[in-house]
């Protein structure tokens, strides 16, 4: 299960989860991603990520956000959730971004 937002349904297999991704990156380019650094408890993880990107209707944006993961015993994602901002025009992170 794939949640991208916690206000929004989740997806659900990997074709609900590659529809989403499709649609929601259709318009952008210039993309850049970069994660920090994980921090590991059992079969959890929390990440944080940080993207900027070029929408061909919207514009710049910055879009800085956390993922949330639990593993399933064979390792593989059993349930992802994000919360993510969205903001307007080309942001870097701050000092001690990531860390």
């Amino acid at each position: 299960m794939y949640r991208s937002s916690p206000f929004r349904e989740p997806h659900h297999g990997q074709d609900g989860i590659r529809r989403y991704w499709a649609n929601a990156t259709a318009k952008q380019s210039s993309t850049r991603v970069r994660m920090g650094r994980p921090i590991v408890d059992g079969d959890r993880v929390a990440v944080e990520w940080w993207t900027t990107y070029t929408d061909a209707e919207e514009g710049e944006g910055t879009l800085p956000g956390i993922l949330m993961l639990r593993f399933a015993p064979d390792g593989r994602c059993a349930e992802l959730r994000e919360a993510w901002n969205w903001e307007p025009g080309m942001h870097e992170p701050p000092p001690g971004w990531g860390t």
